[in-house]
């Protein structure tokens, strides 16, 4: 169906140019049977007519989409069709239904995006938390493993060095004569308790010498205590004459110095 002004006059002025054409043609092939119309039907002029009929229909099919083109064209209302026109209340009706199902599913969306939003924070914030209470006790744990290397410490253990250095040798030998024991076995073993104390000496040097000393010193640069009982006592774990009692001196001493330091 064609539509518009402008189409209906070009169409027209097109099939008006054909049908004179066409007539023109058929008189020319034809003189008898064109001779039986009036001698104005057969003019010269109707050669031009068709031209003419082309430039009005093609002018004004311009002219017409020059025109289409300026004013906009008012939307047509639907057509009522059986199966898909609706009133207008119902298409509105429709309208807000679907506009508040549109606004249900974005808050929907929103609502689980702020959700997992929350929950993303809140598994940075504990993983966080983890981290720093992981490295708090590994710091603590460093701390509870590091040896302790106070002087009190050491002190204490070169008590426990001491005391194991007298469990070694034992107690004195006992050199009191026996009854019925002859001079010269007497004498054994008076001379073999000198080589025993004289060990034991020589012992206490290569072993205990230099640190039980480093110790003294460093109590008294520290602490200032000064004890000369325990010089003295060093004096004798260090002789040919060393005795397990005098060890143990050197260990009551350091002990004493350990407790003061507490």
């Amino acid at each position: 169906m064609i539509k518009g002004w402008s189409n209906i006059v070009t169409f027209s002025c097109i099939v008006v140019a054909g049908i004179v054409e066409a007539a023109e043609q058929a008189l020319k092939d034809a003189p008898k049977f064109a001779a039986l119309f009036p001698h104005w039907l057969s003019g010269s002029f109707w050669n031009y007519v068709p031209l003419t009929l082309l430039v009005v229909g093609g002018t004004v099919w311009v002219l017409g989409k020059l025109t289409a083109k300026q004013i906009p064209r008012q939307s047509s209302p639907p057509e009522k069709t059986t199966g898909n026109w609706k009133p207008a209340w119902q298409r509105l009706q429709w309208a807000t239904a679907e506009r508040e199902r549109l606004e249900g599913e974005v808050r929907k969306w929103k609502d689980m995006y702020t959700a997992e939003n929350i929950e993303k924070t809140d598994f940075q914030k504990e993983t966080a938390r983890t981290k720093k209470h992981a490295e708090e006790l590994e710091i603590k744990l460093s701390e509870a493993t590091k040896p302790d290397t106070s002087l009190h410490t050491r002190t204490i253990a070169t008590c426990d060095v001491l005391k194991e250095f007298v469990k070694e040798y034992g107690p004195k030998p006992d050199i009191t004569q026996q009854l019925g024991e002859s001079e010269d076995d007497h004498a054994s073993r008076v001379i073999a308790l000198y080589e025993w104390k004289g060990k034991m000496g020589a012992d206490c040097r290569l072993r205990l010498s230099d640190s039980v000393r480093r110790m003294r010193d460093e109590i008294q640069v520290r602490y200032g205590m000064a004890e000369g009982p325990l010089d003295k006592a060093i004096e004798l774990a260090e002789s040919q004459l060393c005795e397990p009692q005098f060890v143990e001196e050197i260990r009551k001493h350091l002990w004493k110095c350990a407790f003061t330091m507490t």
